[in-house]
């Protein structure tokens, strides 16, 4: 689940130029495809976005999977309990995937350091890897930014 309260705001680095001057032969591009897939367990959604650089998305107090294996809660498991953490992650990247190639979308970022989890071992595919997360704690009153 995400925090009451907390919104990211993911700043992408500029997007780049179409490659050649042939048409993307159907293919769904871009953040109107993000902003209209329907929710999903395993995949972090986009609330709304503002011009073509910044999303907005639920605060996830998550980590990359690469880095989450190294922490020494993981790395004290047996082999056995490790082999399950590692099925379970699995499975729920696959789940994931399945959800985005049902709506035809194939995410072209896919590795261990895109796929976050979190401490309980929930995962949540990014929409996008490479951005600056600003978090947002929001209320009746203040707004404070944490860089």
């Amino acid at each position: 689940s995400t925090s009451a309260g907390r919104l990211a705001i993911r700043i992408l680095p500029n997007p780049k130029p179409p490659r050649g001057d042939a048409p993307s032969k159907g293919k769904k591009r871009g953040l109107p495809v993000w902003e209209a897939l329907p929710p999903h367990g395993h995949i972090l959604p986009v609330f709304f976005s503002a011009g073509p650089n910044i999303l907005f998305t639920p605060y996830l107090d998550s980590a990359p999977l690469s880095l989450w294996l190294s922490t020494p809660t993981v790395s004290s498991l047996s082999d056995d309990q490790l082999l399950f953490l590692l099925e379970s992650s699995a499975l729920q990247i696959a789940r994931g995937l399945q959800h985005l190639h049902q709506h035809g979308i194939g995410h072209l970022g896919m590795c261990v350091e895109n796929c976050m989890v979190r401490g309980c071992g929930e995962m949540r595919l990014p929409v996008y890897s490479r951005a600056h997360v600003l978090i947002a704690d929001y209320g009746c009153c203040a707004a404070h930014l944490v860089g």
